[in-house]
């Protein structure tokens, strides 16, 4: 598949382009296959889509489990994951999980407080602090109460 998208670029390119692109040094090999997905990935884009609260049970890196409701606002595609940026009930904050991770999800009728969009720009702001933050050479942690609450 990537062989057919640099074929299309390819062929689109002048041709002072063309040798650069043939003589790329720059080379990033994929060696795993993507992680199983217990969950239905279909229903959990739904669930964001149309901005309704989640209940996963999360499986951490060392095995932990928890159950979580969870405000999803981004689901993000990586090369071997997927990535779902949410506001955690549990937790208070925002936080990202793998869906690989997630062992069973159900799409709540309830729905978060605030919309989609809303809670995209309060999770930039507080990723843009946290960095901010870390510059500065503060250590960063949680943030507490619901979002916007600051």
């Amino acid at each position: 598949m990537i062989d057919d998208a640099i074929a299309k670029i390819e062929a689109v390119l002048p041709e002072n382009l063309k040798l650069a692109l043939q003589e790329a040094s720059l080379y990033a090999p994929v060696f795993a296959a993507m992680p199983a997905e217990v969950i239905s990935v279909e229903e959990l884009r739904r669930a964001v889509r149309d901005n309704h609260k989640i209940r996963v049970r999360y499986r951490d890196i060392a095995e932990n489990e928890t159950t979580r409701v969870l405000w999803p606002v981004l689901l993000g595609y990586f090369e071997r994951s997927r990535g779902l940026i949410a506001w955690c009930e549990l937790r208070g904050d925002f936080r990202h999980f793998r869906t690989d991770r997630m062992q069973s999800l159900e799409v709540l009728d309830e729905r978060p407080p605030r919309r989609r969009a809303v809670l995209l720009k309060e999770w930039e702001k507080a990723r843009a602090a946290r960095a901010a933050a870390r510059d500065d050479g503060v250590e960063c942690g949680s943030m507490t109460g619901e979002p916007g609450s600051r």
